[in-house]
């Protein structure tokens, strides 16, 4: 046996006997308590006590007390005090959502749900808020159990709601958590963490140690799933150490079981074995059938990894038995496909479809797509060992749609939770500045209140001296006091001066703030550029482009977003409510929106596109049209370039696209103005700017609200197109500090067509700063050309 194997083994024992150790000291207190009692009352509260203790340790000693507990409460209720019959009621609902635990311990999730309904029915007769809410989270446990993911929320957002108002902090700490077990499940592993990161926050800022040992082990098990093993193991010991000291049982078993899959994905298999058949004795011992068939399912994953296939399929089929008598859907897809997987490796490519197959079914109604993942994977496998290419390949396109869709919505859902917390901290680190700013100005103005008092007070003495004292002695005295005077001045001197280096310091201390958030700021910078196309990207897709990006301040509402899909170039360029900050979070929703929303599926219509981006926008911002409320949006260019046929098609919200086209190739110009198109022909240029006009609507809510227009136009080599936000035109300047506008901006896109695009984009940068002269940027400023080759 080497090193590591030992320590393992020494630790595992080690576990157990704190655990002993630990449950025994609670439950011998309380049979030293039960010993002593008097009265019938304290009985009752100490068997509901002892069982709730007992549920994950020794389920057949937990419903010994409930059932005492019972009947004791059956000989009280015919006492006809008004006071016993309340506590026998109360009583009563504790002893049902003891039982509930009982059966839910067994697994037996039908018989649980019937305890937890008995049990809400006597706290809503009592008004029992606190011990309602509890309940309605247990009910929403037994859901989440049983795959019912909808349901468990409906029941979850009952208990928050309750738990809110009556501000119990230890509650929403524990719905906070099966919100992230609901997410986990279906593979939302962002909006996972978010809750169990705000359900630990709680529970250590209470010191509820049961709570953070499952926040620890939840954590963990995430990490370990993405593969951050180090970050795992570091939870899940955390978990143990607290499981251990609070004689959880059930709790050290799931911690152990799930160090075990820590090991188990670092193919160190001898140690995951140890975790794991530990793990399975103290569930047995505590007869936790849904439990044990993990640990189960866990060591049929390792034979299969050691290449010992009899053994894996004798675990895990004694793992399925088990889930398919506690009906448990999600776990019976999964054991499908772990049974899939062992027939592959046993060359069994019939009974692999037929298993995964089984597995699909499941999971498309959970609607599961970690699992779907796992089961076209599977399936595109054992067709292509049965040389059905066909079949193969359509299998493996739908793996790939499905694995590309969760890890682009965790993708984005990281960056905006990271970006919102970053900012947000910033923003609480100034208000607290702020405050201490003011305060010190306070103070100061305080101090120099008293000073200007003082001297004031000497002046009038001085007055009242000359009146009163004319002869020597007087002279004498008001000399004396002239002395004390000074002596007073020079004290209220030496403290105006530690005011005054007290402001310098806070002076001082605000310098560094504001540049501790300018570089929090130019981080968020950063991150609103890694969203955005990178330059080798628009080099490789656009030879012949330029792009001016000039944001008025560090991060930009105006952004552009660019992709390709087959033959078709998507382009958009986006102006939001607002720059800086409050812009680039606009900016940051509109880019993640166009991602969901523009696929191979949704390219025929440009305007179709539009209404469902400002769908999103309005949901996401909660816009339903009431006065008062915001109406952030963002004004767009949008259009789709088919690189084949030469045909762009277009839709705007305010803002245009200008084509640039030579008079030589234009046959009528009618012809255009009929379709609609704005025609600019001044006769000192070759050339003709086509402008097609956007909608005069923003992608927001809005009061004259209309589908967006799409447009076709079929464009030739040499052709040139333009899109540019309203900050360019927008911008003050010249000898008489005016707006540029549109007219001259298409002039100066005129001035420059012929030029190469990289010499376009210098000659618009200096128009720019030219018009612009010392007045300050008033708007981001963004513009886009590109060349037809």
């Amino acid at each position: 046996m080497n090193l590591k194997l030992f320590i393992i083994i020494v630790v595992v024992l080690s576990t157990k006997f704190n655990l002993i150790f630990a449950q025994s000291e609670m439950v011998d207190s309380l049979l030293h308590q039960l010993s002593v009692a008097k009265h019938d009352t304290t009985k009752i509260s100490i068997y509901n006590k002892l069982s709730a203790i007992y549920t994950k340790t020794n389920p057949d000693e937990a419903f010994t007390y409930v059932k005492k507990a019972f009947e004791l409460s059956e000989i009280l209720e015919n006492s006809g005090e008004d006071d016993v019959i309340y506590f026998v009621k109360k009583s009563n609902s504790v002893s049902y959502t003891n039982l509930g635990n009982y059966y839910k311990a067994l697994s037996d999730n039908y018989s649980a749900l019937e305890n937890y309904k008995k049990s809400i029915e006597i706290l809503t007769e009592i008004d029992d808020k606190h011990a309602l809410a509890d309940n309605y989270t247990d009910i929403g446990i037994i859901k989440y159990l049983n795959g019912n993911y909808t349901e468990a929320e409906d029941h979850y957002k009952q208990a928050v709601e309750i738990h809110e108002e009556l501000n119990n902090q230890p509650g929403l700490a524990k719905v906070y958590r099966n919100f992230g077990n609901v997410y986990l499940k279906q593979g939302d592993y962002p909006a996972s963490i978010e809750y169990y990161q705000k359900s630990l926050k709680i529970s250590e800022k209470i010191n509820d140690l049961k709570s953070a040992s499952r926040c620890y082990n939840n954590i963990g098990y995430i990490y370990t799933e993405t593969g951050r093993y180090d970050w795992a193991i570091n939870y899940l010991e955390n978990s143990l150490k607290i499981k251990e000291k609070i004689g959880d049982k059930r709790g050290v078993a799931t911690a152990l079981n799930n160090i075990g899959n820590v090991y188990f994905e670092k193919n160190d298999y001898d140690s995951a074995l140890i975790y794991f058949n530990n793990s399975l004795i103290i569930r047995r011992e505590v007869k936790a059938k849904r439990h044990e068939a993990i640990c189960l399912q866990n060591i049929g994953k390792v034979y299969i990894s050691q290449k010992k296939y009899e053994l894996a399929d004798d675990f895990l089929q004694n793992a399925l038995r088990i889930y398919k008598e506690v009906e448990e859907s999600e776990k019976i897809g999964t054991i499908y496909t772990e049974i899939a997987s062992l027939k592959i490796e046993e060359n069994k490519y019939n009974d692999a479809i037929k298993y995964a197959d089984s597995s699909l079914a499941i999971s498309l109604k959970l609607k599961a797509l970690p699992m779907q993942q796992n089961c076209y994977e599977l399936l595109a496998e054992s067709y292509e060992n049965k040389h059905n290419l066909v079949k193969a390949f359509e299998f493996l396109k739908l793996y790939t749609i499905v694995k590309d869709s969760i890890s682009e919505q965790t993708a984005q859902k990281l960056i905006k939770s990271e970006t919102r917390y970053k900012l947000g901290k910033k923003q609480k680190e100034i208000e607290a500045q702020g405050l201490k700013i003011e305060s010190q100005e306070a103070l100061a103005k305080n101090q120099q209140m008293k000073m200007y008092f003082s001297l004031s007070a000497l002046l009038v003495m001085i007055v009242l001296a000359f009146i009163f004292y004319r002869n020597f002695k007087q002279k004498i005295r008001a000399n004396n006091l002239l002395t004390k005077q000074k002596k007073e001045i020079e004290d209220q001197k030496e403290e105006i001066e530690k005011q005054r280096d007290l402001v310098v310091e806070q002076n001082r201390l605000v310098l560094e703030q504001k540049k501790e958030i300018t570089d929090s700021i130019i981080y968020a910078e950063n991150i609103q550029r890694a969203i955005m196309p990178s330059e080798e990207f628009l080099n490789d897709l656009l030879p012949e482009h330029f792009l001016m990006f000039r944001p008025k301040d560090i991060v930009s509402g105006d952004f552009y977003w660019i992709k390709k899909i087959k033959n078709f170039i998507v382009i958009a360029i986006a102006d939001c409510t607002g720059h800086g900050v409050p812009g680039a979070f606009m900016s940051m929703l509109g880019a993640i929106f166009l991602n969901e929303t523009v696929t191979s599926r949704s390219l025929d219509d440009t305007g179709q596109i539009l209404d469902r981006v400002r769908e999103k926008i309005k949901s996401s911002l909660h816009q339903s049209g009431k006065e008062g409320e915001a109406k952030d949006g963002m004004d767009m260019s949008f259009f789709i370039i088919d690189s084949e046929t030469r045909k762009v098609q277009f839709s705007g919200a305010y803002n245009p696209l200008y084509i640039i086209r030579d008079n030589d190739k234009i046959e009528d110009v009618e012809i255009l103005k009929e379709r609609g198109f704005s025609i600019y022909q001044p006769p000192e240029y070759k050339a003709t700017v086509i402008e097609i006009k956007g909608d005069r609507q923003p992608i927001a809510i809005y009061t004259y609200e209309k589908d967006f227009t799409s447009h076709t136009f079929q464009l030739l080599e040499g052709d040139c197109l333009y899109s540019s936000s309203d900050g360019y035109p927008d911008q003050f300047g010249g000898k008489k500090g005016k707006k540029l506008k549109t007219r001259n901006f298409k002039n100066l896109l005129l001035s420059c067509k012929d030029k190469p695009m990289k010499e376009q984009e210098k000659f618009m940068q200096n128009s720019f700063d030219d018009w612009k002269g010392d007045i300050e940027q008033i708007d981001d400023v963004i513009l886009m050309g590109l060349r037809i080759s």
